[in-house]
């Protein structure tokens, strides 16, 4: 690669920590079994599993058993928005989200329309963020999600999350965040934020 290049895009995917890779090494090179399988290869793997989602579980504030792993942050997405939506579809199918949420979480909507759910798109101020006195005032009798990111992948935004989890609570409506670029940087106990569903990598 050019030296001269400076690499400024971090947010999206960043190089492997030096760390990281010592402690994933003996997964990609001797301990590389199935974590599925009942032979010791897999116990291994299994073993190293359920001690990663214990430390995230840790690092979120919530119990192991909440913590569920998948391919990335769109999977993430799709599973809370998609999860909540077809679970509560007997008691609505009125979303609540924001025009600049990322492209994981607007597809998604716009997919459940075609099976007859309604999406409300708040628009951010000029800061970029989503006023929780905004998200009440659309609440209906038949909304069941919110969903706004943590913070914004693009240009930085840092939204009230629990404010607009305060908000949620009050109306008895379930609140996802992509939190992908709050984690690490911003407090990241999800329970304590009122957060019921994140996405995160």
């Amino acid at each position: 690669m050019n030296n001269d290049i400076i690499y400024m895009d971090n947010h999206a995917t960043t190089p492997i920590a030096p760390e990281v890779l010592a402690a994933m090494m003996p997964y990609l090179t001797t301990n590389f079994g199935n974590a599925s399988s009942t032979h010791p290869f897999g116990v291994t793997a299994m073993d190293a599993v359920e001690k990663a989602r214990l430390q995230v579980a840790e690092l979120l504030g919530c119990s192991a058993e909440e913590v569920i792993f998948t391919s990335g942050a769109t999977e993430s997405d799709n599973l809370a928005v998609r999860g909540i939506a077809y679970a509560c579809r007997e008691k609505g199918n009125h979303i609540i989200t924001s025009t600049a949420e990322h492209h994981a979480i607007l597809d998604t909507c716009y997919a459940l329309a075609t099976e007859g759910f309604e999406t409300t798109y708040l628009p951010a101020d000029k800061y970029g963020r989503v006023s929780h006195d905004d998200v009440e005032a659309t609440i209906t009798p038949r909304t069941i999600l919110m969903s706004f990111m943590y913070a914004n992948n693009e240009v930085g935004t840092i939204n009230p999350i629990a404010d607009i989890a305060a908000v949620a609570a009050k109306h008895g409506v379930p609140f996802h965040s992509d939190a992908v670029q709050g984690i690490g940087q911003l407090p990241s106990e999800m329970e304590r934020l009122g957060v019921d569903l994140a996405s995160l990598t």
